[in-house]
Parts: C-alpha cells; structure tokens; sequence
C-alpha cells in the first residue's frame, strides 16, 4: 500500500492505493485528477447540497470529485472489494473530506451475500458471469444491497447523481434502482463493462 498527493479540482488531497497497479500509478504519476474531459458530467449535475452516489467508488478518486462539488451535501461511496475500500476510507480521513460516507457493500438487483473475485484493483460479482474466475486474486463473499433497498433504509429524500462503475453489474444495479431513478430522476453516468469473451452487446 501506499499514498500520492493528487490536485482534485485545484485542492491537494491524499489517496491511498497499490504501486504496480495501473490507474493508481498513472494518476499519482500526473499529479491531478479531473481533466475537464474527466469532470464535465460531474460539474453539469452536481450542486453545493446535492446527494450524491458513487456505486464502485474504488480508491476513491470519483467520490473526491463528488465531494468537493457538493460540500453541503454528501456522497455515499459503495465499494465491495476488501483491499479497495481499506485505501477509500484512508483517501477520506486523511483528505479530511467530511461529506462523504464509504459503504462496503455490493450493488445488484437482489439483497443478500454473493462471491465477489479480486482481480488486481477491480472484482467482479460471481452474477456478472466474466469466465470461471481461475484468474482472480482471490473471491471473498461480499454483502449486496440493492440502490432500492438501501436508499428505503438509510432514508434518503433526495437523489441528485449516481456514478454506476460496477465492472459488469451495471443492469443488475439499475434494475435495483428503478423505484429511486423513478422517484427522484437522478442524473446519471454509467460505465458499461464487457469482459473479452462476452463482445455481444447487451440490450437496455
């Protein structure tokens, strides 16, 4: 493990991760987080008191950007991976960054336990069905939840931006937040993965 100071919006902030692994190093290498390109979306959507979701914050740099854009608001960072969210609840303390809350949980379409495989920085869901995961670090059995379920539990009375980054999982993540997308008509930006031996594209 180990940390970089990286520019996010201007502001140094401190951000934990692993050497070797290339996101985290390309980054730390930059110095800076959030192009324009990068950030577009984010500023467009997210006001000072918006509510935000981060659903696959990994290490956190999206959660930071977030955050800093919603400094009367709060950014609810999920992220099921062990090593991962160990470095995303260092990023946070130690940025000082109050307004957001890491959450070590999975989102899917069901709530319960699944197998989540480690592979280097991303994991993916045992649902997602990337191959018979011989090539994973390692699985652990993760919680679930579903956007619905927990939005209903924690309370939520406003929904601004939701960042869907779930190697995979992202129908699955959508079917659980049709009663919250429904309601409060986030804002939304949406990575979708395809591992290399699934090229069909997958119908909305």
């Amino acid at each position: 493990m180990t940390q970089a100071t990286v520019k996010i919006l201007g502001t140094d902030k401190i951000v934990h991760g692993r050497h070797g692994e290339t996101y985290f190093d390309w980054i730390a290498r930059e110095g800076v987080y959030g192009q324009a390109r990068d950030v577009v979306a984010y500023c467009l959507a997210i006001g000072s008191d918006s509510i935000c979701l981060d659903l696959g914050a990994n290490i956190g740099f999206t959660s930071l950007v977030m955050a800093a854009l919603c400094p009367k608001g709060h950014v609810y960072a999920f992220e099921p991976g062990r090593a991962n969210f160990a470095n995303l609840r260092r990023t946070m303390t130690d940025s000082h960054v109050l307004n957001c809350t890491p959450i070590n949980m999975a989102v899917s379409d069901h709530v319960g336990v699944a197998t989540f495989r480690e592979w280097g920085p991303n994991g993916y869901l045992s649902a997602t069905d990337l191959g018979d995961g011989s090539d994973a670090d390692r699985s652990i059995s993760v919680e679930v939840t579903t956007v619905d379920a927990w939005v209903s539990r924690a309370g939520i009375t406003s929904l601004a931006f939701m960042k869907i980054d779930v190697e995979g999982e992202e129908l699955a993540a959508i079917e659980g937040a049709r009663t919250t997308i429904a309601r409060f008509k986030p804002s939304s930006l949406i990575e979708f993965y395809t591992a290399p031996h699934k090229i069909a594209p997958t119908k909305l």
